[in-house]
């Protein structure tokens, strides 16, 4: 039986592979941030880039209508970069 220990460990895995391929996941939203803010043409920060991925995660799964364990996990994966983000944007605060 998998536990939520194990689908938290199992997202930070992803998040630190997906590191190696795609660069560190603080400059991937910085500059995320950066483009869509040009797009949209208001400013959007890296910690709403994170929440906006997650919504996309949820929009996904709404659409699909199934169960898929790898939409939770990446949903898993970008709240907790979110939530990283935002606590060092406090910390920086500070």
């Amino acid at each position: 039986m998998t536990s939520p220990a194990d689908i938290l460990r199992n997202a930070a895995e992803i998040i630190e592979a997906r590191g190696d391929m795609h660069g560190d996941w603080r400059t991937n939203c910085k500059t995320t941030a950066i483009l869509w803010s040009r797009y949209a043409g208001y400013s959007i920060t890296p910690v709403q880039v994170g929440v906006m991925n997650c919504l996309q995660k949820i929009s996904r799964m709404i659409s699909g209508g199934q169960k898929n364990q790898d939409d939770f996990i990446d949903l898993v994966g970008w709240a907790a970069i979110a939530a990283a983000l935002a606590a060092n944007e406090e910390a920086s605060k500070k």
